[in-house]
């Protein structure tokens, strides 16, 4: 026997039965084994029946024919459990897909993965050290071969965790982009731009990571403090055409880097600034900016008179300085340059340029000619043949500084040029992977060319996306607008390969399309593997057309591609290749951080090839926070992880929390907050248990017509209706935790405290073949249905127990239908505005209700007798019989006026009508000898 927990004087009511009643017929009581609390083992069970079924294969082949809806999942790393990011991402994504679906969409979720790239890598090379191997010791084939094992291993255990949590997707043929197919469609879309003309080799300076040994993304750095060595030193002045007076001056130039002196190519300066020429005891003259002289002179100590002279930094430019290490061979002179990027707040107001070591000296370097060195080696040494320092270390393979600040420090002092050292610490950049400090470094890379043009059309085509929240938009804009050039080549062994020759003198680029062709071919056929094994002789064969080219002249390019140029390019293998050439993604949702990594490398890479942006929406959610407001991380120890909290709470609990927040915003994760969604749970699950309980009472037939049925089922319908298109207005607008709120107050509010309350008496004690009975019944059935449905998509363990509580194991899944219809014409303008009206006096009677019960004057409130002052347009069309049943009370008396005010309860107490001793309700009239009302007499 169930018992109702939707009231509790139901259990009074059933104690009261049996010899007290004599020969009564007994109620109808509900009864049902569907259990209010979940089952953390059924759960589990529905996992892995959904797999032997084949759920999504037999959903997808549902879809056939309908509307395409396209959600493009965005790869996460094949590298380590699932993290409660993964559980906001994918949950949210996999309640958009069903719920698509179930509107009656073609919406299938297809996962995806990162295989490639330096985190892998870097994880096997860990494991050999372990073993006592280094990696240069390792085959490369062999290298690449456990890179692939290692990947393989985590996407099968995260597709695991993630159908834990419920997500329904193509699991069995997920893309990676480690597939043959992924890497020679990604080569392709490299050779679409070459063609085009946006790919190019250059050497410029990158931020480099000496233990990984390759360039890093931005998207791949981090800043935190660090400390530094600050340096001020004595540049003299050579020669300046237009004031000679300078020549034997020095200039007081400052470096927070002192190893990259043997790079310098030039002095800049700040144009609009003045600086003064101040005389030292010693005779000498410095220069140095007028707002940080007297700061300067009092760190430094030097002896310092009133300035001799004041000149603007455009005045000194053209001036020739001696470089500070020319004795040792550099130089010897190097021109004093003007730039924007010079401050006078702090420093000395002159910066050290080296073109090679930093992208505002390169671009200074690119406008005056200026040679770009190379002094450092990827292992973080020294240049071999550098004079004087050759083979000192920057940054040994630890991530560790070397001797190289020093070997410089002290070869300036003993040149008399040091002026002062000091120390600080600042924001530096670190690989995100490693936590290794990052140097720039000039280097021989890969670019695709991101000029004013291709910025002008990205930004046109954002203006055809929408963004969720709105306010992201500019956050997309101003990373594109700061873009550089993206330098999409890395000198690692894991990854699609840069399918490319360069020629052995000249460096150009060879692009036959015979060539790119065949390499594309040898790729599709091998995988990556295939380009790296590959004899080049045999892509630049003689059997090419015009005889093909000598592999003498020609150079294989053995880099790999940034693996975010390769997610960047799964619109196209991915969404166009199963898909169909020309769709376009109908919304793309990630991380907040992802408006610097796949958001834009997509949006650039579709630009630059199709002239459009390949997703038609963007949605972003934040972070995972703990219960303390910190963000979860491996690094803080404080993550929890999903598969564990869905162990403890339930997966539909964990995605009640996912539904619930505002995941456009960072979201809290915390054991208080996870205890009120599983009460949310509860409160559901009984609603379908009772639903439940009572149409196994009353198989149900027919909704009967409109015109048929009495108000609380006309309105129930219609409020039915009104739920049906408020939620698919939910749906277009992305909005779960909007879905779940009115799905929560649609079983709480309009069933369990409404039509529930009003209708249980008729389903409990009315003749089991009663018309009234039966169409009650028939109408709980439909709302079964559409409620059992509609929770579907952000509660699919409890949708499935309902569905198969109600209708068997054997007639297939709630997760394959659709939404149910509703009939146009339960939506009628006049139970509308009643159902409105009744919303506002429940509330009003509510709040009498509860202080009248405390105090001790009203028991039930369907014992209470309730006098109501209403205004004479509210709730007009119903009656006072039907608003007494709606409201739930013993008697009812209205008092109207034809004011407009609110209405009041100007009456609440105790019922003095007698009570049934079979339903338990105060009636008019009891019937002797079994004191029971007519109907219930009637029933037997």
């Amino acid at each position: 026997m169930m018992t109702d927990t939707l009231d509790t004087t139901l259990d009074n009511h059933a104690a009261s039965h049996g010899t007290d009643h004599g020969a009564a017929a007994p109620v109808l009581l509900p009864e049902t084994a569907f259990p209010a609390r979940r089952d953390p083992v059924a759960e589990t069970a529905l996992v892995a029946d959904w797999q032997t079924r084949a759920l999504h294969r037999r959903v997808h082949d549902a879809c056939a024919g309908r509307p395409r809806w396209v959600l493009h999942d965005g790869p996460p790393y094949a590298n380590g459990d699932i993290h409660m990011g993964h559980a906001v991402d994918k949950l949210f994504k996999d309640m958009l897909v069903r719920a698509r679906r179930m509107a009656g969409y073609d919406a299938v979720l297809v996962p995806g993965w990162d295989c490639h790239g330096l985190p892998i890598e870097w994880a096997v090379e860990e494991e050999m050290r372990g073993q006592g191997r280094q990696r240069r010791d390792i085959d490369p084939a062999a290298f690449r071969a456990a890179c692939r094992a290692r990947a393989e291993h985590w996407v099968a255990r995260q597709a695991d965790g993630f159908r834990r949590l419920g997500v329904l997707a193509d699991w069995d043929h997920p893309y990676l982009t480690m597939s043959a197919e992924a890497e020679a469609a990604t080569v392709a879309e490299l050779h679409r731009l070459l063609a085009d003309g946006r790919v190019f080799r250059a050497r410029r300076p990158v931020l480099w990571s000496v233990p990984e040994a390759t360039a890093l993304a931005d998207a791949e750095v981090v800043y935190k403090p660090a400390p530094y060595r600050s340096l001020t030193f004595r540049m003299g002045v050579a020669a300046h055409d237009g004031c000679p007076d300078l020549a034997g001056a020095d200039l007081l130039v400052w470096t927070t880097t002192p190893w990259t002196l043997p790079a310098n190519r030039a002095v800049a300066a700040a144009a609009d600034a003045d600086y003064h020429l101040l005389p030292l005891s010693d005779g000498s003259r410095v220069l140095v900016a007028a707002a940080v002289a007297d700061a300067v002179v009092a760190q430094t100590g030097l002896a310092a008179g009133l300035p001799l002279m004041t000149l603007t930094g455009a005045a000194l430019a053209g001036a020739v300085l001696r470089h500070p290490l020319a004795a040792l061979g550099y130089g010897p002179t190097v021109p004093l340059l003007t730039a924007g990027f010079v401050e006078t707040t702090a420093g000395t107001g002159f910066v050290h340029v080296a073109p090679g070591l930093g992208p505002d000296d390169h671009r200074l370097g690119l406008g005056h000619d200026l040679p770009v060195d190379v002094i450092m080696e990827a292992d973080g040494h020294y240049c071999a043949g550098l004079p004087a320092f050759g083979g000192a270390v920057v940054i040994d393979e630890r991530g560790l500084p070397g001797d190289a600040d020093d070997r410089v420090i002290r070869a300036l002092t003993d040149l008399g040029r040091v002026a002062h050292l000091g120390q600080g610490v600042h924001d530096a950049a670190h690989s995100w992977r490693s936590g290794a400090p990052l140097v720039w470094r000039a280097t021989d890379q890969w670019y695709l060319a991101i000029d004013d043009d291709l910025r002008a059309r990205a930004r046109a085509a954002l203006e055809r996306v929408a963004f969720l929240p709105p306010e992201t938009r500019n956050r997309m804009l101003a990373m594109l607008d700061g873009r550089p050039d993206w330098c999409i080549s890395r000198q690692r062994a894991w990854g699609a390969p840069i399918a490319l020759f360069v020629h052995r003198r000249t460096g150009a680029v060879l692009d036959d399309p015979a060539v790119l062709a065949r390499s594309r071919d040898l790729i599709l056929a091998g995988g990556a593997e295939a380009w790296f094994a590959a004899d080049p002789a045999e892509v630049l064969g003689a059997d090419l057309p015009e005889g093909g080219h000598d592999p003498a002249d020609w150079l294989r390019v053995d880099d790999v591609l940034d693996v975010w140029f390769e997610s960047g390019c799964t619109h196209g293998w991915v969404v166009e290749g199963r898909f169909g050439l020309g769709t376009i993604a109908d919304l793309c949702s990630e991380g907040s951080d992802q408006h610097r990594g796949w958001f834009q490398s997509s949006l650039i890479e579709a630009v630059a090839t199709r002239g459009h942006a390949p997703f038609r929406a963007l949605r972003t959610h934040g972070f995972v926070l703990d219960d303390a407001g910190r963000k979860m991380s491996k690094s803080a120890g404080n993550g929890v992880s999903p598969l564990d909290a869905a162990d403890a709470w339930g997966a539909d609990v964990l995605r009640l929390w996912v539904a619930a927040s505002d995941t456009a915003r960072d979201v809290r994760f915390a054991p208080e907050t996870m205890r009120l969604h599983a009460e949310t749970l509860r409160r559901i699950r009984n609603t379908l248990r009772w639903m439940l309980g009572n149409l196994a009472a009353a198989p149900a037939g027919l909704v009967p017509p409109a015109d048929r049925l009495e108000r609380p089922e006309r309105l129930l319908l219609s409020r039915l209706a009104e739920i049906d298109g408020a939620l698919r207005d939910d749906l277009d607008a992305t909005d779960p935790a909007a879905m779940l709120d009115r799905l929560v107050r649609f079983c709480t509010d309009d069933l369990s405290a409404g039509w529930f309350a009003v209708r249980k008496d008729v389903l409990y004690c009315d003749a089991a073949t009663s018309p009234r009975r039966r169409a009650v019944a028939a109408v709980l059935a439909r709302v079964f249905n559409h409620l059992v449905a509609w929770i579907a998509p952000i509660l699919p363990f409890a949708a499935e127990e309902a569905w198969r509580a109600r209708w068997g194991d054997g007639a297939g899944s709630v997760h394959e239908r659709l939404w149910p219809a509703v009939d146009p014409l339960w939506l009628d303008p006049g139970s509308i505005l009643a159902n409105r009206h009744l919303d506002g006096l429940r509330a009003t009677v509510r709040a009498a209700a509860e202080p009248a019960r405390r105090a001790g004057q009203i028991g039930r409130l369907d014992h209470a007798a309730l006098t109501l002052h209403l205004p004479g347009a509210m709730a007009a069309d119903l009656t006072t019989a039907e608003l007494r049943l709606l409201l739930g009370v013993a008697t009812l008396t209205v008092h109207r006026d034809a004011g407009d005010g609110q209405p009041r309860v100007v009456g609440l107490e105790r019922s003095t009508r007698p009570v049934c001793r079979r339903c338990r309700q105060p009636v008019a009239v009891l019937v002797a000898p079994r004191d029971l009302c007519p109907r219930c007499d009637a029933v037997g």
